[in-house]
């Protein structure tokens, strides 16, 4: 290699570690919990099931939808299974990453990277067997959520 594309190749490196900033910068995300360091769990929730000693971790890919019940939710996971909280749905809204979960309604929340078919003002899910009702409070909420090619 000539020497002037070792320079091309240590500038280009070094305007790339410039743009991402120093190793052990904090982030300057506003969550309830104030700012976040850089190495923390960003793929999912630790949640702590109803009558468990233990706190599990539940990964947001993993999750299908959540439905309330009292002051508890069910998480229902890709697997088929559940696990039961003791946290009321608001609480658990305001824990998961918009992106990809919205309330439908005022009992269920549905992780819309699942979604697979809209018909009115149902929504199929991925991980599934029944439709999911939007609210009419929810509905230019959750749609405004997917990308539409209609005519």
């Amino acid at each position: 290699m000539k020497t002037s594309d070792i320079e091309e190749l240590l500038l280009k490196s070094g305007n790339r570690a410039y743009q991402a900033g120093p190793l052990n910068e904090e982030t300057e995300e506003n969550t309830q919990y104030g700012r976040l360091p850089k190495a923390y769990v960003t793929d999912g929730i630790f949640v702590k099931p109803a009558k468990e000693d233990m706190k599990v971790k539940v990964n947001y890919t993993d999750i299908v939808w959540i439905e309330a019940e009292n002051n508890n939710c069910h998480i229902h996971l890709s697997a088929g299974a559940f696990l039961t909280v003791r946290h009321n749905i608001m609480t658990l809204m305001e824990m998961l990453p918009k992106r990809w979960f919205v309330k439908v309604n005022r009992s269920e929340i549905v992780n819309i990277s699942r979604v697979y078919k809209i018909c009115g003002n149902m929504l199929s899910v991925d991980g599934s067997s029944r439709s999911f009702s939007v609210s009419k409070s929810n509905r230019g909420y959750v749609f405004s959520c997917f990308k539409e090619l209609s005519r």
